[in-house]
């Protein structure tokens, strides 16, 4: 695996929080011009000589949700499928150990050493009450 790879692998948290604030950001000024050109819409009702500045948000509303709805479908999607570092490491690590024959023959040592110690628990104590008798 590169250094590029792991560096990256390492900043997967912050790259995640980059694509949460923007995906905020982006909400936040889409709503702002939402809630703009609802009241410039609302002012055109009660002043019909307002064409100019109603066509002027139409067009701004037009562009901007062109750009925003993307840009936060991008980033949300990023927010929430990106994995972080710590699921990273998981899926390394586990893809490793899984594919290693060594790794496998881990724990039967380890249960054969719990089996002899258990049983040479169950001697010193069966040793010890025939003592007490």
């Amino acid at each position: 695996m590169s250094i590029g790879l792991l560096y990256l692998f390492m900043k997967l948290d912050v790259i995640v929080s980059i694509f949460t604030v923007i995906g905020i950001t982006t909400l936040v000024v889409g709503l702002f011009v939402a809630a703009a050109g609802a009241f410039i819409g609302y002012e055109e009702h009660s002043d019909k000589n307002n064409e100019d500045n109603q066509h002027y948000w139409n067009n701004y509303k037009k562009i901007v949700l062109k750009i925003l709805l993307p840009i936060l479908v991008v980033s949300s999607l990023f927010s929430v499928f990106l994995p972080t570092t710590k699921e990273v490491a998981f899926i390394y690590i586990a893809s490793k150990i899984t594919n290693n024959d060594k790794a496998k023959s881990i724990p039967d040592k380890v249960l054969d050493i719990l089996n002899n110690k258990m049983n040479e628990y169950i001697k010193e104590q069966i040793g010890e009450k025939q003592n007490d008798k």
